[in-house]
């Protein structure tokens, strides 16, 4: 947050005055789990070809595929101004770094695997990446320009090769957030209608060409994007009512279903699904941990648990990347 997500930095210190470390956590979460290990004596142990990657502030710790335990981290990877982190079918993991412009790939299957490569985002700071192969595909790239004016965009990258080129279109003309691809490779992506305000959806069929405007598009703030087994696209919607926006029939005849409210005043910027479509797991940035939800596409979500172990109170609880993305 301290690097791309600036402004929405910004938004949630007004919002909660700046004292997130004031927030009670939730009261479902057992008191003899609240405070223990931090990150650094976690041992990389990387256990399991299964499970959910959390970034927080610099760090992506890796967590079993359920936690209603409150089990700590199984691993964990360090880098340098880490928001919105991925992963593709085969288990690898992106981790876009904007305090270096840079994005690397951990290779999968198992939790927290060795640098596979690393590539330089030459349009901007990267928030956020998507691509259903990272060895060998195309790799979307959500990047932010620096400067007073920030203009979102998607690098079109591959690991070997770097980026080569962008997708843009007008109706995202503030901050990228979320970036998404799905079966049939086209790509979606949600960011501000300005600097200042709005929100949009835009859709690239093949990832190329100028892009639609979903016009069905209700958030009201944009945030992360994820799509279900059933091909439905899920996101956060980070201005007024924290809540989850479902919207199926995408890109040719999107209905939207919610909005379905999250816990409390517990927001994120990142969710995701896993495989079944049962679950949904969301980083939840005031409280400093994961909210779980049962999730039920079109018909809406359900509270379950929520999980910290590892993590500081008052740090920032981004991205969320599901270990490999179709589990």
């Amino acid at each position: 947050m301290r690097y791309a997500f600036a402004v929405f930095s910004t938004t949630f210190a007004l919002t909660f005055g700046g004292c997130a470390s004031t927030l009670p956590l939730k009261a479902n979460l057992p008191a003899n789990n609240l405070q223990r290990p931090a990150w650094i004596r976690i041992k990389n142990d990387g256990q399991g070809a299964r499970g959910v990657y959390v970034a927080v502030n610099d760090t992506v710790l890796g967590y079993g595929p359920s936690n209603a335990r409150n089990r700590p981290a199984r691993c964990s990877l360090s880098g340098d101004g880490i928001a919105g982190i991925a992963s593709d079918p085969q288990g690898d993991l992106l981790v876009p770094e904007s305090a270096h412009n840079t994005v690397v790939v951990y290779a999968g299957p198992h939790m927290c695997g060795p640098v596979l490569g690393r590539f330089h985002d030459p349009y901007g700071s990267p928030a956020n990446a998507a691509t259903l192969n990272a060895k060998s595909g195309t790799i979307y790239v959500a990047t932010n320009t620096e400067g007073s004016s920030p203009r979102g965009k998607i690098a079109i990258c591959t690991m070997a090769g770097g980026c080569s080129s962008k997708l843009a279109n007008p109706e995202i003309s503030g901050f990228i957030f979320g970036v998404a691809v799905d079966q049939n490779g086209g790509v979606y992506a949600t960011g501000e209608e300005s600097s200042s305000f709005g929100s949009s959806m835009v859709y690239w069929a093949r990832g190329r060409g100028h892009g639609i405007r979903i016009t069905a598009y209700q958030n009201f703030e944009p945030g992360g994007l994820d799509i279900d087994h059933s091909g439905n696209i899920v996101t956060l919607d980070t201005g007024g009512p924290p809540a989850v926006w479902v919207y199926s029939g995408c890109p040719s005849a999107c209905v939207a279903h919610g909005p379905f409210p999250l816990k409390s005043a517990a927001f994120g910027t990142y969710a995701r699904v896993n495989r079944a479509d049962s679950t949904l797991q969301v980083a939840d940035i005031p409280y400093s941990q994961v909210d779980v939800y049962a999730y039920a596409g079109t018909s809406g979500i359900t509270y379950e648990y929520s999980y910290n172990n590892g993590i500081q109170p008052s740090t920032d609880v981004e991205g969320i990347a599901r270990n490999p993305a179709a589990e």
